[in-house]
Formats: C-alpha cells, structure tokens, sequence
C-alpha cells in the first residue's frame, strides 16, 4: 500500500497504470482506477463499489451464501448483502449501547474478509488519484489495514496532491493519523511536479447537494454500515445549505434522528438530545404514534447517557405508551429494553424493580428474532443472577455465552464472562470469580480497543480488593489505567481513580486516597458527569472525607462533610457501601472531636448498614470492627474493645486479608492504638494522573466547542427560516419550534404579541399550561414586559407573588421583540423545577433570536403595510378607471369604451376573415317616446327609465356581446361573430323586451309614488340601426364607418315608423 502526494495526479496514475500493466498473464493482477470528484462518496468507497461490480450477476440469497462462507461476521452478513444486491444498507437490530468500536472494527473486518474472498486467487489494484476526498470510513478500514499487518494479495496506491497536508493540520483528523502509520512502514512517497493534472480538485471538499431521496439515502446507508462521519457529513450538509426547509417532514425527521444517533453512540449525550428534541417537534406536528414513541425512547437514551433517570424514565413510559397505542411489536421491545437499562443504573441490587421490564424484553427479543439484543439482555448481571437463581445456569449452554460464541462476538462472550464473574462474588465463590474475570480479560485483549480490558483489569483489581490482596488489586488498577491514557472512556477513568482511592483508603495510604479521589471528582466536575456506574457524586465525596480525615486535614475534611449532609439524598439509597461510608464518616468525625456518645450511635447506625442484606460489603467487616474497637479502647471499655478486634481478626481470616487480621492480632496483644508495621503497609508509589484532568480538560473543550458550532448551526437554521418565511404565523411557530427543540426548553413555552404597547395578548402557545389559567398570571406577563433588558432570566422564588403554581417550575426566561415598536411582542419560557439556571452563551444566543425575529417581524409588518397600500391603490387606480369608460347613470360602457371596443373587434375581425368566415355586427338603439316620459314625469323617472332599458339589453345580449350606452337615449351594441340575420333576429327580441314592458310602468310607479298615465301612440319603445361587416365597404371599415353606417340604417327604421329595425 502506498500514499503518493504529487502535483501532477492524472500523469502519476496513467505512469503507474502502464507500469502495472506489464505483468505477464498469469501473474497479472485486476485493475480498478478511481478519481473521487469533489462531493462526498459513498461509505468505504472504492472498495464497497468494487465488491458491488464483482457480485453485480448475483442474487441476494447467493451473495449471502458468499460472505457466509468467507467469514463475515454475523451480525453485518444481512446488512452488506442488501447493500450488495439492491444498493440500500438496512439494519435490523439496532446499534446496542456503548458497541459502537466494537461494532465498527467488525464491519471493516467484514469488508476487508469479502475483499479478500473475492480476489484470492488474483492480486488486487487499486489506483485512487484525487484521493484527499477518500471517506473517513476509508481511512479508518486502511489503517486498519495498516496495524494489524494483514498478508493480502493487494496493493493500494493513494495518490494526492501536496496540497493534501493542510487537511492533515488537526491532530485528530482521520489522514493525519493514517499518514502516521504509514509514514512508520515507509509506505508514503513524494512526487513533486512543475503543474498539477488535469484530475486535480480543490482539497476542500464541498457540501453535496441533497434533494432527493437517493442521495439523502447515502447518508442512512452509511450509518446502517457504521461510517458515522461519512453519515454526519452527509446529515449536516442537509442543514448547511438551507434544504432542511424545502424537505419533507419525514426527511426532516429522518436528518435529526440520525445526526442523534450519531452523537449518542459517540457519547455526546447533551448533543443527541438536543437533536432528539428537533426530531419531536416534527413527530408532534405528524402525530404519527410510532414515530412518537420511537423518538420518545432515543431521547430516554440520551438523558439515561446524562444521568437524568428520571426523565428517561419519564421518556421510557412515553415510548411505551405510544408503542402500545400503534401496535407496534418492535417499538415496544426498544421501550422496554430502555427501561431495563434505566433500572439497571437505578436500582442495580434490586431484582425486583428490573423483573417486569427484562422478563418482557426478553421475550419480545426472543420473538422478533432480535439474536443480539437477547444475548445483550442475558449478559446483563440480572441475566446471569436469574439464571442462578433458578438453577439454568451453565457455560456450556447459557445463550449470553453459546449463540456470541457461535457467531463470534467476542465483546459479548467477554461482557457475559466479566458479568458471571461478578455474580459469584455475591456467592462467594472467589475461584469462579477470579477465573471468569480472567478469560474475559484474554478476550479483550484481542479486541483493539483499551477500553474494553480495563474494564476487567478493574473487575479483577476490586476482586483482589474484595480478597484483601491489596498488591495484586493496585497492579491491576494501574493496568487499567495505563490501557486507558490516551483514550476518551474518562467515566472508566473515573471510576479507576475511585477504586485507587478505595484502596488506598482500605490499605491505609491516606494520602493517595485524597489524591485518587480528589482526581476523580475533578474529571467527573470538568465533563459535567453527576454519577458513576455504582457511584453517586456525594457517596465519592464521602471517601474523599474519609482519607482527608485519616491523613489529618480535619478542616477539609469537615467541608466536605457539610457539603454532603446537604446533599446525602443524592446518595445510591441501593449501595449499601455508600450508606456504611456516610456513617462510619459521621462517626470517626464525632470521634475526633471527642463526642463519643454520639459516635457510637453512628457506629451502630455504621453496623446496621454493613450487615443489611443482600449485600456484598463483607470486604468492609475487618475495617469497621478494627476502628469500632478503637472507639471503645479510647473509652477504656477494654471487654467491648477485645470482642471487636476478634470479630475483626475473624472477618479478616474468612476472607483472607492478612493485613487486617494482623492489625487485631496486634491490637489484641497490646491494646493500643498504634499505626501498622511497616511490612503491612502497600509499598507502592503514586501513580501520575495528571494526564487524565488535562485530557478531561480537552475533551470539555472539544464539547464546548461541539456545543457553540451546534447553537451557530441552529443561529443559521434561525436565518434561514427569517430570510424564508413570508408570513407572520409561519415565521412563528418556526421559530418556536426551533427554540423549543433545541435549546433545551422543552416546558410549557408562551408567546404574546401585541400591535399596541403594554397590552400583551396571547398569539402562541405551544402547550397549556396550568398557571396560564391563574388570575394573576396576566399580571406576571405584565411584569416581564416592564423589563428594559432583551433577554431576562428570573428565578422562580422572585415570582411566586404572582402564583403559587411557579414552585413547579425553576424560573422564566422571558425574551423582548421588538421593545419600541408598534410590533412589540414577549416570548415567554417557563424551565423545569430544579432548573434554576441557564448558561450565559445560551443568554447571548437568546439575544441574537431577539433582534433577528424583531427584525423579521418588523419586515413582514412592513411588507403586510406595503400590500394594503399597494391594494388600496389598485382598488383607486381600477375606480378611476372604470369611471372614465363607464357610463355613471346605467354602468355600462361609455361612448370611449364604445370607440375602444369597436376598434379592437374590427382589428381581430380583419386578423381572422381570411376565409371571408368571420363577422362582426353593430346595433344603434333609440328609444321611441322617451321624450314623452322625460317631460311629462321629470328627469327622475326618464333616468329609471334609462336604468331599467340597460338591464334588459344586458339580459337579451350574449356573454360576448357589448352594450354601451352612446349618449341621451341612444345605446349601441357591439356583436362578434354575427351576421346580419343574427343580428336582426337579436334587434327583433330587444324591440319586443322593452315594447309594452309593465315591470318599466310598475318601477316608475314606485319612484313617482302615483299611477301614471301613457296616451295611445306614445308608449316605450325602440327603433334599431343594424350594420354588418358584409354590408360595408373595405375602405370604411373602421370605427366611424361602422357607426355612420349603423346611425344611417337607425335614421331609415325612424323614417319607416319607429319600432323596429333597419339592416344597412
């Protein structure tokens, strides 16, 4: 395998390729050239692409048949060949917890086995050039490769620009680390050129465009196959250039719950719920209760990784609640294997609060065929216990132990193993301890990944403990240290410095013992973690006391005492250890400060506690007898003193702590209070953890930095959706949503808007709220809004003079938009009780939301003004219009609307009469006798008149035809596509419409109030021009030839006597 960086690229390859192609027949190898383009590739690229076009003539069912019988590892074999066969990577059981290295190291295994299966019998090679856009997943399958030395008929030759080294800056990138290893082997060359090739492409690789689905689907294919930076890539990608908002629900959905995902399995707990919390706003919005229920159970996982157990469990329950309501088999195993998990850091001695959750999760695994997930459940301490208990257990046929053997899950054999070993220490079968915890450390060792073996190393360290071998328990926790420098398991590391202060407690190094424990408390403070797999926070500051105490700082000590006393009720109330500790604390300070009445109520308190059952704290009894008969020799109560230090000696015996049996023997043969021989004493030096707080130091900041690109990333999806949005309510409950997704607010959220200052009613809201309906609540939104500062945070205990119901809440982060305009509004937040804080970077992001929403408001407020004023004028513009072509009295055209029409038709008539088939015709109305009604009833009633003649034409005349009214009494229709017999036979029904029309009579009756009387000869009626395009001459065929013509033909109809019409 060779890395090449060289200018000209396309001139490197083409020299190798020809190089290559040399060989003679029988030795020539299978060629693949490769020259990634500049967007990202799919995961594994080239080699998954390689074995697609090998096993292209395959069906699904042989493809499997074939990484069957070359090795590929089980629990992978269904995912490549759906991958192989149809291009789509599905995955059946999900990612289990804390696999993913595990998991991942097997999937590039599996590859590596298919690629080798497949090209046994013929060398492989692989040319790359633009090789800087190589997948991480690639870089990670190559150096692997690379370290473990595989003899593979192959040669990779990765050809890159020089440019390449400014990817490679970041200590923690991908190509830094490969070059490293093969820099060491001698396998990077270097090609300086004059000019870089025609193949070259900027080493800065641009953001795929994702706007359908298979290419969205890219990025599911490669979490499916555990290339999780290629996955997120792809994911953010999504995000960075503003598609989110153009895609679909589902896919919106489906971006957030993998970006989740990805954080949860590498252990960014705080980050994947808050991606979590964007993937629910949307699954609200859907309703959908299988979508509901599963995201509901990634978010219990999440806050499980956070410590928070009650609001897993409170996610627990939700996921099981709608799992149960859609029927949904598989949704409801995931909720019940959380729970079980969730119980399990709960109550890990309590066998009946696990019972219900495990028993129905094991059988819901079993019965969906969820092979992996069942053996993760069965090697579970409880698996292994109940399994005890009912007489099941055997190695040679427990499931957790025969189906990972089987299918060749070395993590599971030895997680299963470390858990056998740790039942039969609650057996007291120390050998079976001891041998178990040996044969899962052989198989974590071959496991590449320290994490894993420090984890027995501590087993066995504790074990020895447990066994009072102080020497073996030190040099086992210093292996598990040394496995885990350099690593990011600091929860491991953590727990390994609180096993060191233990025993140095327990051995009488005092001093070590504040170091240990001080350490440990300090990472678990600097990575914000609450607790340890079987330690709370107050029960880790007890055994800091205690070694303060027994070295003689007595004034720490007493600090760290107080400090606890406030806080005991976050001790383990199932860890028996820490209940004893906090007494025997209590009492040995009581002690010291010579109130012995007192102590001894805490030593028996101490007692009680020791001897509770079931319990594993039998390593404890040589300790608490040997300083309970110190309290009574300091009392001069030698009889009581005497028949604890036997009792001490005894316990000591029984479990083999030669240390503590000596020190009783001592005590009892001098009956003094002496510190211990020399030679009993742990000859061991200090080891140097300094590296673990500066390691802890720099992943906070990693974290920190993870945190502000993540709250930068939500800033620019909140611009996006201010640039995008184009009405008010949408902008809202975007903006909204986003605000309670992310930034951790998911309470009861209110907004109230208002258009006149100091009068706030409510616009959203985003759940109801039980202080909403409280009288006095307006008055508290009332007094949030009197704040000059954009952004308020006021703690619970300053408002609950407005409600009693704020004790339920931690406080309210009130948020001002837009304080000085007419558009002022007020975004309410109520936390959670507890949550009597928020950080600062969050308040400034907060501000940043202020001004921005403001301003979008502000612009859609003016943008809204800019419409109604642009409406208003159309509205004028069209009055003004319609006034100077409308004829006032009887709305119809007027005689420049006539001229307009007219001419238009002439034009389109003249256009289309090639033929000689089209015509045009024009009506010329009088009315008869108007003169009559004008001069005998008034103005008023020949205007009615007039009036109601205009609605009859309107009514007579087609959809197409035209009336207007030319002046006086006169009125012209304008008639497209008619002839002069159309034409006549309309002028012959308008005649006889408005002859003798009573309706005319009644209507001028109710105007004048009287009955009117008409003479013979002088009722309404009309006389009718009628001129038609075949009638008139070409060289007067325009507007005024038309109408002289049609005036001429009304004037003969006159002529003729009235009522009725004349064609030209």
């Amino acid at each position: 395998m060779l890395f090449c960086q060289a200018d000209d690229q396309g001139t490197l390859a083409q020299a190798l390729l020809s190089r290559l192609h040399g060989f003679g027949e029988e030795e020539k190898p299978r060629f693949f050239h490769y020259s990634f383009p500049g967007y990202n590739p799919k995961p594994y690229a080239p080699f998954l692409d390689i074995c697609r076009d090998e096993l292209s003539e395959h069906e699904s069912g042989e493809i499997a048949q074939f990484l069957d019988h070359h090795g590929v590892y089980h629990y992978h074999k269904g995912v490549l060949a759906e991958y192989l066969s149809s291009g789509t990577a599905i995955r059946r059981e999900d990612l289990l917890p804390e696999e993913l290295d595990y998991e991942s190291y097997r999937m590039q295994r599996s590859i590596w086995d298919l690629l080798n299966g497949l090209f046994s019998d013929q060398p492989l090679v692989v040319v790359v050039d633009n090789a800087q856009f190589l997948p991480k997943s690639t870089l990670r399958l190559l150096k692997m490769v690379l370290r473990s030395s595989m003899n593979v008929p192959f040669l990779g030759i990765f050809i890159a620009p020089e440019i390449v080294q400014s990817i490679t800056d970041a200590e923690d990138s991908p190509w830094n680390r490969i070059l490293e290893v093969a820099d060491q082997q001698g396998l990077v060359l270097n090609f300086p050129g004059v000019g870089r090739g025609d193949h070259y492409q900027s080493s800065r690789t641009p953001y795929r465009q994702i706007l359908d689905d298979p290419q969205f689907y890219d990025g599911i294919n490669a979490y499916n196959m555990l290339a999780l930076d290629d996955a997120e890539t792809i994911f953010r990608s999504f995000i960075d250039l503003q598609l989110y908002h153009r895609a679909l629900p589902r896919v919106r959905y489906q971006v957030w719950k993998f970006l989740g995902l990805i954080d949860l399995h590498r252990g960014y707990h705080d980050a994947a719920r808050r991606n979590f919390e964007n993937a629910l706003s949307i699954a609200q919005q859907s309703d959908e209760d299988q979508q509901l229920s599963e995201v509901y159970q990634m978010l219990g996982s999440a806050y499980l990784g956070l410590a928070n157990l009650p609001y897993a469990q409170k996610m627990a329950k939700l996921a099981r609640r709608f799992a149960e309501a859609a029927g949904d088999e598989s949704r409801l195993f995931r909720a019940h294997f959380l729970s079980v998990l969730i119980e399990d850091h709960l109550h890990p001695d309590d066998v009946n609060s696990v019972r219900p959750s495990f028993d129905t999760a094991v059988e819901l695994a079993e019965k969906q065929g969820l092979e992996n997930s069942y053996t993760f459940l069965k090697s579970m301490m409880y698996g292994v216990n109940r399994a005890m208990e009912d007489g099941s257990f055997s190695t040679r046929s427990y499931p957790a132990l025969t189906i990972p053997r089987k299918r060749d899950n070395t993590r599971r054999q030895a997680n299963t193993l470390h858990s056998v070993g740790m039942a039969f220490i609650s057996r007291g079968e120390r050998e079976k301890v001891l041998a178990n915890y040996r044969k899962s450390k052989r198989l974590k060792l071959g496991m590449l990944n320290n994490d894993e073996p420090a984890t027995t190393y501590n087993g066995i360290g504790f074990f020895h403990l447990y066994d009072g071998d102080y020497r073996k328990s030190f040099n086992n926790f210093k292996a598990a240290l040394e496995l885990l420098e350099g690593g990011r398991a600091y929860r491991e590391v953590a727990m390994t410095l609180y096993n060191l202060g233990l025993l140095s407690f327990l051995a009488m190094k005092y001093d070590d013992g504040v170091y240990y424990t001080d350490q440990c408390l300090n990472i678990m403070k600097i990575l914000k973690i609450e607790d340890l797999s079987f330690h709370s926070r107050p029960g880790i500051m007890v055994l800091l006391g205690l070694n303060l105490l027994k070295a003689g700082n007595t004034v720490r000590s007493w600090q760290v005492r107080v400090q606890v006393e406030l806080e005991q009720g976050g001790l383990t109330s199932s860890k028996y250890e820490e209940k004893f500790f906090f007494r025997i604390f209590q009492a040995l300070h009581q002690r010291e400060e010579g109130q012995y009445h007192e102590a001894l109520q805490h030593f028996q308190s101490a007692e009680e506690a020791l001897l509770m059952e079931p319990n594993n704290t039998s390593y404890l009894h040589p300790l608490f007898y040997l300083e309970f008969g110190d309290m009574y020799l300091l009392l001069n109560r030698r009889t009581e003193a005497k028949d604890l230090y036997e009792r001490c000696a005894d316990q000591a015996s029984l479990i083999s702590n030669q240390t503590y049996e000596r020190m009783a023997r001592i005590r009892l043969e001098t009956m003094i209070v002496e510190p211990p021989p020399r030679e009993l004493l742990l000859r061991k030096s200090r080891l140097d953890c300094e590296w673990a707080i500066q390691g802890a130091r720099m992943q906070n900041n990693l974290n920190n930095l993870k945190k502000r690109l993540e709250d930068i990333n939500q800033i620019n999806m909140l611009f996006g959706i201010i640039s995008e949005e184009e009405g008010e309510s949408d902008l809202i409950q975007n903006v909204m949503d986003l605000l309670f997704s992310y930034f951790e607010l998911d309470f009861e959220v209110l907004l109230y808007f208002s258009r006149k200052r100091n009068r706030y009613q409510q616009r959203y809201i985003r759940e109801k709220s039980p202080i909403e309906k409280n009288e006095q609540f307006t008055a508290l939104i009332q007094h949030l809004g009197e704040f000059p500062d954009p952004v308020r945070f006021t703690q619970s205990v300053d408002l609950n003079r407005f409600s009693p119901l704020m004790d339920n809440y931690g406080g309210v982060l009130s948020i001002s938009v837009n304080p000085r305009s007419d558009t002022q509004g007020l975004i309410v937040f109520f936390t959670r009780a507890g949550e009597s804080r928020i950080r600062p970077e969050l308040l400034q992001l907060f501000s940043i939301v202020s001004q921005q929403f403001g301003l979008a408001l502000e612009r859609l407020n003016q943008k809204q003004t800019i419409m109604l004023q642009n409406e208003e004028l159309k509205g004028k513009n069209d009055l003004l219009r319609k006034s100077s072509t409308t004829d006032y009295l009887t709305n119809l055209g007027n005689r420049a609307a006539l001229y307009d029409t007219l001419e238009s038709e002439i034009s389109r008539y003249e256009r289309y009469n090639r033929n000689g088939k089209k015509h045009l015709a024009l009506l010329f109305i009088d009315l008869d006798n108007f003169k009559f009604f004008n001069d005998t009833y008034g103005h008023a009633a020949g205007d009615a008149l007039l009036i109601q003649v205009s609605r009859t034409i309107t009514t007579v005349i087609r959809q197409i035809d035209t009336a207007f009214r030319y002046g006086g009494d006169e009125f012209v229709v304008v008639l497209p596509e008619t002839d002069e017999q159309g034409a006549g036979e309309l002028g012959q029904r308008i005649i006889r419409e408005i002859e003798g029309n009573e309706s005319y009579r009644n209507h001028l009756k109710e105007i004048l109030g009287r009955s009117i009387s008409v003479p013979e000869g002088k009722q309404l009626s009309c006389s009718i021009g009628i001129a038609a395009t075949s009638r008139l001459p070409e060289e007067s065929r325009d507007v005024d030839g038309f109408l002289n013509l049609a005036d001429k033909a009304l004037y003969q109809a006159k002529m003729l006597g009235k009522h009725r019409y004349y064609l030209a």
